[in-house]
């Protein structure tokens, strides 16, 4: 075959495969442009004589679950980097009183830190993040550099915060952010691992890509909120806490957003001019579990509408990471997953009110679990004190008549009722996860008068109305059957 049909027939290929070529093109010039990156990227020096410290480093946790299996050691390695303030939030007075517990040790052990405990009203990582805020603006805490860290996070060493912290040294820097390694639970062979495995993947495709864009053009499509450092003046700004707690989406017609708490603070990060810098080195280095592999799944979608959410609010309502990133714009920002030309608008109207309905059942959740947990109660025996209740209150009404509970203890009548409330809460879920899903698959598959009735389904509080009725009458009724407290609590194994 000669030159010129050999040219002849290449421009034939590309002229039939225009948009094969096109997007071949494009995945492959980011993918070698990002293995360069990832090739050039140099972490900021440790300097001998730092003017950023660990003790001018004001750290926030924000949990629902002091009493987790996680909380204690994500504390305790915080505290070995001696940062100068740990504020933790949590919910309700039950959870501060389980966090005060947990934390006394460290007390103890760690002085030259002030730990402060407080608590929001409701379980929402935005609203507590924003209270620890103005905590650090109202008393007037002494520091330059806030962490936000996730109550399942650890820093391995006691080098991490110093490393951490390094490029604040440059003045331009207004955020950090770190590499992330994923804690193998549980190892061997079984469905459990495979989800964490691709949980694992997750994280590690995300270090691959931060480290690479930030050498690139200075920026990252996103800081991780496992753990992330930022400027006090800069969180701390009342414009910046307003909008971090009312945040809407689409134009303000839904919201405030309960997720895309790391997003929201980047692209503040990014409209501001403020350099971004990824610490990527061995003693910046977090380690994270990622909970019940069941989750999995739900975490994805709920990454995925983070996504677009996010990507599409950069792109065209902020529009600066145009100019100040232009990589991660192009090659980043606008290749994340396709979703946002499958979702339209309505599945969104539910899935903002689904978010702040959660938001309200999680907070009762956990002061009830929490609660439970603390009178230990047998879960056979809650079940057997629920029905005989159950019985002896008879058909649902709205009057209140005068009943004997016969033959069911003090402590079998508390944890009855502990256990209705949390029946009752499951049922709450998964009622509003019915119509998210129902809603959603209506809009995908274009069934929009189905759409419409679901909407107005799920509006309706009729169900949540009836339940509540239900718990105020067992509650009436618990009430009046007995006077005494919780039963003393039962040491945890």
């Amino acid at each position: 075959m000669s030159y010129d049909s050999t040219i002849t027939a290449l421009k034939a290929f590309l002229a039939a495969n225009t948009l094969f070529v096109s997007l071949f093109l494009f995945r492959y010039t980011r993918f070698f442009g990002n293995i360069i990156g990832w090739l050039l990227y140099k972490p900021s020096p440790v300097p001998r004589t730092p003017t950023v410290t660990p003790t001018a480093v004001t750290v926030i946790i924000p949990t629902v679950d002091p009493e987790g299996p996680d909380f204690l050691e994500c504390c305790r390695t915080v505290l070995e980097n001696n940062p100068g303030n740990l504020i933790i939030i949590t919910v309700g007075q039950t959870n501060v009183d389980a966090t005060e517990t947990t934390i006394a040790p460290l007390r103890a052990a760690h002085p030259g830190t002030t730990i402060i405990v407080d608590q929001t009203a409701i379980a929402s990582k935005r609203s507590q993040v924003s209270h620890a805020l103005e905590l650090i603006r109202d008393r007037k805490l002494v520091t330059q550099v806030v962490a936000l860290v996730d109550d399942h996070v650890f820093w391995p060493t006691n080098r991490f915060l110093p490393t951490a912290i390094a490029p604040f040294e440059d003045a331009r820097v207004g955020a950090v952010g770190i590499n992330k390694r994923v804690r193998r639970q549980p190892t061997g062979f079984s469905i459990e691992s495979f989800w964490n495995l691709l949980g694992v993947t997750y994280l590690e495709r995300h270090n691959f890509e931060i480290r690479a864009t930030n050498a690139i053009d200075g920026g990252v499509f996103v800081i991780s909120g496992r753990t992330s450092l930022y400027r006090s003046n800069i969180l701390t700004d009342p414009a910046l806490i307003h909008e971090f707690h009312n945040e809407m989406f689409l134009f303000g017609r839904y919201g405030p957003l309960n997720p895309d708490d790391d997003n929201f603070l980047t692209r503040w990060i990014v409209r501001e001019g403020w350099k971004i810098k990824i610490q990527y080195s061995d003693d910046a280095r977090i380690e994270t579990t990622l909970g019940e592999s069941a989750r999995f799944l739900s975490r994805c979608t709920r990454w995925a509408r983070t996504t677009w959410r996010s990507k599409a609010s950069s792109l065209f309502t902020d529009r600066t990471v145009w100019r100040a990133q232009p990589w991660v714009s192009i090659f980043s920002t606008c290749s994340s997953p396709k979703i946002c030309l499958l979702e339209p608008a309505g599945a969104t109207g539910v899935t903002a009110e689904y978010t702040a309905e959660q938001a309200r059942i999680e907070t009762q959740w956990h002061v009830e679990l929490n609660t439970l947990r603390k009178a230990g109660v047998a879960h056979a025996d809650q079940m057997a004190a629920f029905n005989t209740l159950l019985r002896a209150a008879g058909p649902t009404t709205t009057a209140v008549p005068a009943i004997t509970v016969p033959a069911i203890t003090e402590a079998e009548t508390v944890a009855a009722f502990r256990q209705l409330v949390e029946d009752e809460v499951e049922r709450r879920v998964e009622h509003r996860t019915q119509m998210y899903r129902g809603h959603r698959n209506a809009y995908l598959t274009g069934n929009f008068n189905a759409a419409r009735e679901l909407k107005a389904i799920s509006a309706s509080r009729a169900l949540t109305s009836a339940l509540r009725t239900r718990v105020d009458l067992i509650r009436t009724r618990v009430l009046a059957a007995t006077t005494l407290p919780l039963p003393p609590a039962a040491p945890r194994t």
